[in-house]
């Protein structure tokens, strides 16, 4: 019988620096592709909508966010860096949670949609339509989640590119049709779905609702700490277009959305590398 062979941990692909390099290039290559589409949609739906349609778009995508982050138990980030995130019991866990959250966040927003409608002005009709956002969303498979803690950047970004694609083309077909709002948010919530569908074409394990008592407080108990840090996010990056959406006209709340959007460039630069790189690298190094 042969001795085992030893490992060279040199060897190890998180010590390679060609391919984390590699890596670092296809993190960048993600950004620069996905905000390359956000831009062509930015100035095609600038030229095709009304300024005040584009500012009811502001609104409500800011609301949408808030409420998403708000609720924000951090499940993603907890497959990611969790020492079992890969193990079927804990994504089985996660995945329910995802969906369980999804599910509330519809109803939070359907209940909430006549009174904020009232608020900016903005059709209830067309929130209780973005209300259905979340549960699509949370529908996908956590096939996404392994794929960041494998440190799959390639394939992550083919992934996300290909749904955004899907869902800018919905919407200017929409929009070319019909220039609305509810266009808008026809492409939205087929983007949304698309993404959630493509996700079960990733390689991944068979999903099923389960609920382990030890993976779910986990989750929950690392969500506390999600939240502190999502409501100053949240606050940070959208308090300024909800203020802007009550005390400003619509039309010129959308002139200052494509502003904020160019704006931000650079926080989102840091935000996909710190998050698609930096934090699974340092949570398999952790296991090792």
């Amino acid at each position: 019988m042969s001795a085992p062979q030893k490992t060279d941990p040199s060897a190890s692909p998180l010590r390679d620096r060609k391919l984390l390099a590699s890596r670092f290039l296809w993190s960048i290559a993600s950004f620069g592709s996905s905000f390359g589409l956000r831009l062509a949609s930015t100035v095609l739906l600038a030229r095709l909508l009304d300024p005040h349609v584009l500012g009811v778009m502001v609104v409500i995508n800011a609301l949408r966010y808030g409420v998403e982050l708000l609720s924000d138990v951090g499940i993603e980030q907890n497959v990611v860096q969790h020492a079992r995130g890969a193990e079927p019991d804990f994504f089985n866990t996660a995945w329910t949670i995802q969906i369980l959250r999804g599910a509330l966040l519809t109803f939070v927003f359907l209940a909430l949609a006549i009174p904020l409608g009232r608020l900016y002005e903005i059709e209830p009709q067309l929130l209780c339509a973005v209300a259905f956002a979340p549960l699509l969303n949370s529908a996908h498979s956590t096939s996404i989640f392994l794929l960041v803690r494998n440190l799959a950047v390639r394939s992550r970004m083919l992934f996300e590119f290909s749904a955004e694609l899907v869902g800018f083309s919905a919407t200017v077909l929409l929009v070319l049709v019909s220039p609305t709002a509810w266009s808008v948010v026809g492409g939205m919530l087929i983007g949304i779905g698309f993404r959630s569908l493509l996700s079960y074409r990733l390689p991944h394990p068979r999903h099923r609702l389960a609920l382990h008592r030890v993976h779910a407080r986990d989750i929950l108990r690392f969500g506390g700490w999600m939240f502190l840090s999502s409501l100053l996010l949240f606050l940070s990056t959208n308090i300024d277009r909800l203020l802007l959406g009550r005390l400003a006209p619509l039309g010129m709340v959308g002139i200052y959305g494509i502003a904020r959007s160019i704006s931000d460039v650079p926080g989102q630069v840091a935000g996909r590398l710190s998050y698609q790189l930096l934090l699974p690298l340092f949570a398999a190094r952790r296991r090792e």
